[in-house]
């Protein structure tokens, strides 16, 4: 018996270590933790994991100790993951977006760990499906009203977009916007995100000055001359309360 009680107690402490490095494994691995959510926002089957990265961050540090001098210490760049997710989207046409816990460490850097400012994991998850619902609602702006308008070279030219005004939303708004029925890459729509009252969303329209500048003078003008048009098609898709900033130029810019 004194010889299996020592051969027990390497049994339980290799268990224990091993529950431990598990737990960190799935903590890290957003795709393994958070299966039944991203199986929600793709569709069950729907996505997979094409690559993930490990990478150094510019915006946060973590201090790190001397092996030789545990008094000394120095800041080296954190770390993050990014995991590349494809994914069929409604039209049954493979796309590919990214997901990333940066968001989240920047947070966790800058908030201790009972602050309300603080992001769940699950929370930052939400908060980059709510980036990746923004560019779909982007392309269905850009799909329904601009190219409709504009010819093609003349489309290239605006960055389309979904976003919000004011402050980044508090941890809290990611569990509402969760709950939503609409929030999935399939049914997600812009006119969920205006019509709804969690936030104030707008629609973000801008041209890039040198993409214009490539254009002949004859597509500046027809650009230019459209602006109104496309002014009163947001209104007319979206309806008379919808919130927008357009910016061509100087001259040609509305905000409502």
């Amino acid at each position: 018996m004194k010889r299996i009680k020592p051969v027990g107690v390497v049994i339980g402490i290799g268990l224990v270590i091993a529950l431990i490095f598990g737990g960190i494994y799935v903590s890290s691995n957003w795709p393994f933790r958070f299966r039944s959510e991203l199986d929600h926002f793709f569709g069950k089957g729907n996505w997979k994991v094409i690559s993930e990265e490990k990478k150094e961050s510019i915006m946060y540090d973590v201090m790190v100790s001397s092996r030789n001098d545990v008094a000394s210490q120095s800041t080296i760049p954190g770390k993050f993951h990014e995991w590349n997710i494809s994914f069929s989207n409604a039209d049954g046409k493979q796309e590919i977006w990214q997901l990333s816990d940066h968001t989240m460490r920047i947070n966790h850097d800058k908030y201790i760990i009972f602050s309300k400012n603080r992001y769940s994991a699950k929370q930052a998850l939400v908060q980059e499906l709510m980036e990746i619902s923004f560019i779909v609602a982007g392309n269905e702006i850009r799909q329904d009203v601009v190219e409709k308008i504009l010819p093609k070279n003349e489309a290239d030219c605006l960055s389309v977009a979904l976003t919000y005004r004011g402050e980044n939303p508090e941890p809290g708004f990611y569990d509402k916007l969760w709950k939503e029925p609409w929030f999935t890459v399939d049914q997600v729509s812009v006119k969920d995100y205006l019509e709804s009252d969690l936030y104030e969303f707008y629609i973000d329209i801008f041209a890039y000055d040198y993409r214009v500048e490539k254009l002949t003078q004859k597509e500046k003008e027809h650009m230019m001359d459209s602006f109104d048009e496309l002014e009163e098609a947001i209104r007319k898709t979206y309806g008379e309360k919808v919130k927008y900033e357009i910016y061509f130029d100087h001259e040609h810019s509305k905000e409502q």
